[in-house]
Protein backbone atom coordinates (compact mmCIF):
# COMPACT_ATOMS: atom_id res chain seq x y z
CA UNK A 1 0.00 0.00 0.00
CA UNK A 2 1.28 3.56 -0.85
CA UNK A 3 1.56 6.46 1.29
CA UNK A 4 -0.83 8.33 -0.04
CA UNK A 5 -3.05 5.12 0.62
CA UNK A 6 -2.34 5.24 4.26
CA UNK A 7 -2.79 8.64 4.87
CA UNK A 8 -6.23 8.70 2.81
CA UNK A 9 -7.27 5.83 5.79
CA UNK A 10 -5.37 7.83 8.13
CA UNK A 11 -7.15 11.35 8.16
CA UNK A 12 -10.52 9.44 7.14
CA UNK A 13 -12.09 10.67 10.39
CA UNK A 14 -14.52 7.82 10.25
CA UNK A 15 -11.64 5.16 10.92
CA UNK A 16 -11.26 7.33 14.30
CA UNK A 17 -13.68 6.05 16.87
CA UNK A 18 -14.64 8.22 20.36
CA UNK A 19 -11.85 10.35 18.24
CA UNK A 20 -8.52 8.49 19.75
CA UNK A 21 -8.97 5.19 18.42
CA UNK A 22 -8.16 4.18 14.93
CA UNK A 23 -10.15 1.34 13.99
CA UNK A 24 -8.89 0.96 9.52
CA UNK A 25 -9.74 -2.81 8.55
CA UNK A 26 -7.81 -1.42 5.03
CA UNK A 27 -4.74 -0.30 6.80
CA UNK A 28 -2.32 -2.77 7.01
CA UNK A 29 -0.36 -1.31 10.27
CA UNK A 30 -0.44 -2.10 13.38
CA UNK A 31 1.13 0.87 14.86
CA UNK A 32 0.28 4.36 13.43
CA UNK A 33 0.61 7.67 14.30
CA UNK A 34 -1.72 9.20 17.01
CA UNK A 35 -3.92 11.79 15.77
CA UNK A 36 -2.09 14.43 16.76
CA UNK A 37 0.93 13.90 15.02
CA UNK A 38 4.04 14.10 17.06
CA UNK A 39 2.46 12.18 20.81
CA UNK A 40 3.50 9.23 19.72
CA UNK A 41 1.79 5.93 18.07
CA UNK A 42 -1.35 4.06 18.74
CA UNK A 43 -2.94 0.73 17.65
CA UNK A 44 -4.75 0.06 14.59
CA UNK A 45 -7.44 -1.94 16.68
CA UNK A 46 -8.93 -3.39 13.70
CA UNK A 47 -5.73 -6.02 13.54
CA UNK A 48 -5.87 -8.84 14.79
CA UNK A 49 -2.38 -8.86 16.99
CA UNK A 50 -3.92 -5.62 18.53
CA UNK A 51 -5.51 -6.30 21.18
CA UNK A 52 -3.05 -9.14 22.44
CA UNK A 53 -0.67 -6.96 22.35
CA UNK A 54 -1.86 -4.42 24.06
CA UNK A 55 -3.11 -7.22 26.90
CA UNK A 56 0.83 -7.86 26.88
CA UNK A 57 2.19 -4.36 27.51
CA UNK A 58 -0.47 -3.96 30.34
CA UNK A 59 0.61 -7.81 31.95
CA UNK A 60 4.11 -6.80 31.61
CA UNK A 61 3.44 -3.59 33.36
CA UNK A 62 1.66 -5.04 36.19
CA UNK A 63 4.37 -7.39 36.48
CA UNK A 64 6.87 -5.14 37.11
CA UNK A 65 4.88 -2.91 39.37
CA UNK A 66 3.83 -6.45 41.50
CA UNK A 67 7.76 -7.05 41.37
CA UNK A 68 8.94 -3.98 42.85
CA UNK A 69 6.14 -3.92 45.19
CA UNK A 70 6.95 -7.21 46.47
CA UNK A 71 10.67 -5.91 47.15
CA UNK A 72 9.15 -3.03 49.24
CA UNK A 73 10.00 -0.42 46.56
Amino acid sequence: MSTSAFDRHYFDSNNWKLGFIYFCRADQRIFVPKRIRGLGWTLNFARPLAVPFLAFILAVVYGVLELSRSFGA
